[in-house]
């Protein structure tokens, strides 16, 4: 009897793999996979690779990765949870693809199967201030998001004291000057870390809990401590015990649709966190202002064509409105409205948009809070730049295709979709780059018209 079974619903028949860890889990993967004829191991790796020559099948050192090899997926067999959270982010940053990573450990999602999580002993411990590791799963629309939750946080414990692991560059236009956060570090450094920690929050959709020092956390803050053991022992009945992480992710976002709940209050484990109010408090560099007002600008709109990158990937996420369409809202814009300049923001790598009056493509985070507080709207699929425009205050008209409005969308925004096709996110492994239906226009953006766009675009130019 197999202790680990192997994720049969996550790789392909006949597919080539790549196992990583050679210890006891990866033992029992290719003896699965030696009995079954499932797929083909072309090799296995291990950080201490050195150790296993013993093995009949190869053991190298994790770089052969990316050394040109040819395979469909990694699959992690580590049963440690955290550790194999850390090797997903490490392949991650290395360049894998998300999509090609197999982490066998988010079967084990249900919190109640992870064993130590929650410390109840009574060892000794210095009194001082509780230490929370704030794990941000996301690029800068979820951080953005999070930010609230960690708000409540410090409201709940004033005196706790915050180190964030994420990526730095991203959280630190927004975290850096938050009250409770003390160091913003880079993701996988909690590996070596997590001892000096007495609470270890990993945030994604849901609040994992990792790591919690009950009698401490108790003896300073019980409110909180409290709601962390009810956030554990509900967990499972909360998000979508499955093994596959993009299918939880889709069943759980269906599931908000039919409770009313969103991005935000998603956080809140059915009302263990006061997260009803959505607005954050976003710091603004006044340094930049000085250079904002150096542009000269005047009325204008902003828009955006692109979305947070996909290391690996180069296909055009599903979810961007077409060059044409956004070529032929700016023409009926500037028609209608001749004395406002259409400005396109966003990262460095993004083309061009013809039309636009002005580009600020990969401007400091800084300047672009500034262009995006006082632009009249801005345009966007759902992304990073509408939730930071919304909690400046910013109209947004927002396209949704494979992202749902009701979880994403905010009630002060005009958000647009289409009754064709929508709501998709997660259906599949590769839901941001191929469109499920396996067509060449994705129904969902092309089914958004720029008729319809500058019709809600007149809206909002009205009520100015």
């Amino acid at each position: 009897m197999f202790l680990h079974l192997f994720p049969f619903d996550k790789i392909p028949k006949d597919s080539t793999i790549i196992i990583y860890g050679a210890g006891n889990v990866g033992n029992e993967y290719l003896e699965q996979i030696e009995q079954t004829g499932w797929c083909n191991v072309e090799s296995i790796v291990d950080k201490d690779y050195a150790r296993y020559k013993w093995m009949s099948l190869s053991v190298r050192e994790p770089e052969y990765l990316i050394s040109g090899v040819t395979y469909d997926y990694v699959v992690i067999a580590i049963e440690a949870v955290l550790i194999a959270d850390q090797i997903k982010a490490n392949l991650h940053e290395l360049g894998i693809p998300m999509q090609k990573i197999v982490n066998i450990s988010e079967r084990y999602l249900n919190i109640n199967n992870q064993k130590n999580v929650i410390d109840y002993s009574d060892k000794p411990y210095i009194e001082s201030s509780i230490r929370i590791a704030f794990r941000m799963v996301g690029s800068m629309g979820t951080y953005i998001i999070y930010l609230r939750l960690l708000e409540e946080i410090v409201k709940i414990c004033p005196g706790c004291e915050i180190d964030l692991f994420c990526k730095s560059n991203m959280a630190k236009p927004f975290y850096t000057k938050q009250p409770n956060v003390r160091e913003i570090k880079e993701f996988n450094q909690i590996k070596n870390e997590s001892e000096q920690y007495d609470i270890i929050l990993k945030v994604w959709h849901v609040i994992h809990l990792e790591k919690l020092f009950y009698q401490k956390v108790y003896k300073i803050c019980p409110s909180l401590a409290k709601k962390l053991e009810r956030l554990y022992n509900d967990f499972s009945n909360y998000y979508c015990n499955l093994s596959s992480e993009h299918c939880a992710d889709n069943v759980f976002i269906k599931k908000a649709g039919f409770l009313g709940i969103t991005r935000y209050t998603a956080l809140s484990h059915g009302g263990i966190f006061d997260l009803s109010n959505k607005k954050v408090n976003i710091p603004v560099d006044k340094e930049f202002e000085t250079l904002y007002k150096k542009l000269k600008l005047k009325k204008y709109i902003t828009f955006n064509r692109g979305a947070a990158e996909i290391p690996g990937e180069m296909r055009e996420q599903t979810k961007i409105w077409p060059k044409n369409y956004f070529e032929d809202f700016i023409a009926g814009f500037k028609r209608a409205f001749s004395d406002i300049e259409v400005i396109q923001v966003g990262s460095k790598n993004l083309e061009k948009v013809n039309g636009a009056g002005r580009y600020f493509l990969g401007e400091d985070i800084e300047l672009v809070k500034y262009i995006l507080k006082n632009s009249i709207f801005h345009l966007d699929c759902e992304g990073g730049l509408v939730h930071l425009a919304t909690q400046l205050e910013t109209k947004c008209i927002v396209l949704f295709g494979p992202t749902s409005a009701h979880y994403f969308g905010y009630e002060q925004n005009i958000n647009i979709e289409t009754d064709l096709c929508n709501d998709c996110r997660g259906i599949a492994a590769d839901w941001a780059v191929n469109c499920y239906r396996k067509t060449d226009k994705q129904i969902c953006m092309h089914s958004i018209t720029p008729e319809m766009v500058l019709e809600k675009a007149m809206q909002v130019m009205s009520a100015q």
